[in-house]
Order: structure tokens, then C-alpha cells, then sequence
């Protein structure tokens, strides 16, 4: 077990400590992008929290548990959908189903060409590469792995130019605001004590800063080791998914 397995097996087992099971799947945030048309939803759900953007014909779901990370594309009538759950990856789409260990690297090739055959992949990498959000929307966070994991096993991935400009309004979000300071704790108040500018400020430091290490965990990685950008990529998941959630408390929203 290396060190990006053994720390992500720690988070979701005190996540899923912390997250009693909601009664039913609730919307807590939702959004429309001007430049797509594109509906933007957080969903709390029993099994998790989801991030979903949803197009005339098409479906793009993340959803984080304490056990699985299960991605879900529904283009039109077929779906596509790819889960990590107990270092097994597991693909099902209308072309076949296939499940793999990590050892198995020629298994994780045909699991990526499987994904990549699915027409509905490109489709949504697309669109989200082109949804319109800038840096002062609290959704573009929570599309980071989303985005990465669908560039990472398409073979035709989107444009430069389109992914160039995700990654534009990923770094001015950044800005050059990030601190060492924990989150929640910079200034010294409670959230119902602080104006919706210093939440949003507060927010915006913790999602970068997840972000940002995120992008360290997966730089030396190469595209076949799906599990390890799995840990990786959950971990910033559950983490920018608590710094939404706090953000929303803070704003007093939902």
C-alpha cells in the first residue's frame, strides 16, 4: 500500500464517520452557464456528495463516497460509467464491461480505450471545458477533477485553446492570495460572524490551495495509473467539496 492509498483509505473512513446518510438526495446548490446553456447541480445523496452538468442530451456526474468515486456519462439513451472502489477500477459502457486491478496495465489500457470509445467522453469534456463560470463562481472547484479525469482518458481531448481557458480561470481564481493558514481560521471568527466577502475570501484559499496540491500529487503520474490519480483526485474532491459545503453555512445558504 504506498502513501497516496494509505492516506485516502484514512479520509474516507472519517468521512464516512462524520457523514450520517441523508434520507434522500437533496439539490443544495445549483447554477446555469450563460456561455453553454449548461445546468450545474450539487446533490447530497446517501451515497455521497455529486456534481452533476447536465445539456440537452447529456449528463456529466462526479460522485464522491466513503468507499467509491463513480463517474457517470449519459449521452442521450447510453451511459457510460467508471467507479474506483477498493483499488479495483470498474467500466461499464454499451461496448462491454471490464474490471481491472492496478497491477494489471494492459487490463487499464483497454479500460481507457473502452472509456475513450464512448462518444459521450469527448462530448463531455467538451462541454466542460467551455462552460462560461469565471473565478467568482463557487462551482468551478468542484469541476477540477472532473475535467482532468475525462482529459486524462480521452484520446481526443478538447482543444487547446478550450483547455487553456479552463485552466485560465482555474489560476485567476488563485490569484496570488493562497496562505499556509488553516481554513476557517485565518481571521479569528466564526463563519455568522464574517460579511459574504470574507467567506467567499476564506473559500477561495482553501479551494486553491486543495487545488494546487492536487496538481502536485498528479504531475509525475502517468495517465495508465488510474488509481493512484483516483487517491489523488478524491482526496482534493472530499476536500473542496468540505470547503463548498463550509462556504455555504458561512453565507448562510441551504
Amino acid at each position: 500500500m504506498n502513501m497516496r492509498t494509505c492516506v485516502l483509505t484514512v479520509l474516507v473512513a472519517a468521512m464516512a464517520a462524520a457523514s450520517p446518510a441523508a434520507a434522500a438526495d437533496r439539490i443544495v446548490h445549483h447554477a446555469i452557464d450563460r456561455a453553454t446553456g449548461a445546468v450545474v447541480r450539487v446533490v447530497q445523496t446517501p451515497a455521497g456528495n455529486r456534481v452533476e452538468v447536465e445539456t440537452a442530451g447529456l449528463l456529466v456526474s462526479r460522485q464522491v463516497g466513503a468507499t467509491k468515486v463513480t463517474t457517470l456519462i449519459r449521452d442521450h439513451r447510453d451511459e457510460l460509467m467508471v467507479s474506483f472502489e477498493r483499488g479495483r477500477l470498474t467500466v461499464k459502457s454499451p461496448a462491454g464491461h471490464l474490471s481491472a486491478a492496478q497491477s494489471q496495465v494492459d487490463q487499464m489500457a483497454a479500460a481507457r480505450r473502452l472509456i475513450d470509445a464512448f462518444p459521450g467522453s469527448r462530448k463531455a469534456l467538451t462541454l466542460i471545458n467551455k462552460l462560461g463560470f469565471g473565478p467568482e463562481v463557487p462551482l468551478l472547484p468542484l469541476l477540477v477533477t472532473t475535467r482532468s479525469f475525462l482529459q486524462a482518458v480521452t484520446m481526443n481531448p478538447a482543444s487547446p485553446a478550450d483547455l487553456a481557458s479552463f485552466q485560465r480561470r482555474v489560476d485567476a481564481a488563485a490569484g496570488v492570495r493562497v496562505t499556509k493558514v488553516a481554513f476557517g481560521q485565518d481571521s479569528g471568527k466564526k463563519s455568522t460572524d464574517r460579511t459574504p466577502t470574507e467567506c467567499w475570501d476564506a473559500y477561495t484559499k482553501e479551494a486553491i490551495a486543495a487545488y494546487i496540491e492536487y496538481e502536485q500529487c498528479v504531475k509525475d503520474l502517468a495517465w495508465y495509473e488510474f488509481l493512484d490519480l483516483t487517491a489523488c483526485a478524491t482526496i482534493y474532491d472530499v476536500r473542496a467539496m468540505g470547503a463548498f459545503s463550509w462556504w455555504m453555512r458561512c453565507v448562510s445558504i441551504g
